[in-house]
């Protein structure tokens, strides 16, 4: 804004206030205190708005879609983790189960076999691994 549109007036701040303004000042977008306190002034107008009227987000909305922005996209990688792990341990046993029985399974073996791994995975609730299956026959 230009300096004929803005009111000059004098206000008292706590001391220690003006020095946690002037530390966060150096790291922050204005180029002085004026910029600063007019966004701040800003700020806590949207927020006194959002306690009238939770309807107007203009306050929270940015802070909120950073949040779950932020937090979808932990879940995302944490996902896509655990999808890979789970493909790399399905093609090892694809490729062990080919090889051992020398493609002679017959598809009502298959189906059994369908049936007895969903209903292992969901006692275990999904976690387990080529090592915990191998050792849990060897351990028969």
């Amino acid at each position: 804004m230009p300096n004929e549109d803005k009111t000059k007036f004098s206000i008292r701040i706590d001391s220690e206030l003006v020095q946690m303004m002037d530390e966060h000042l150096e790291k922050s977008p204005y180029p002085n205190r004026t910029g600063f306190i007019e966004d701040a002034i800003r700020h806590y107008l949207g927020y006194l708005r959002c306690q009238d009227d939770p309807a107007v987000s203009h306050y929270l909305t940015p802070t909120v879609s950073s949040v779950i922005t932020s937090s979808i996209k932990c879940m995302e990688d944490r996902i896509s983790s655990l999808l890979y792990k789970t493909a790399v341990e399905i093609s090892m046993l694809n490729h062990i189960t080919a090889y051992t029985s020398g493609g002679d399974i017959d598809d009502i073996t298959l189906r059994r076999l369908l049936v007895e791994c969903q209903e292992e995975v969901k006692s275990i609730n999904g976690a387990i691994s080529f090592g915990a299956a191998n050792r849990f026959l060897k351990g028969r």
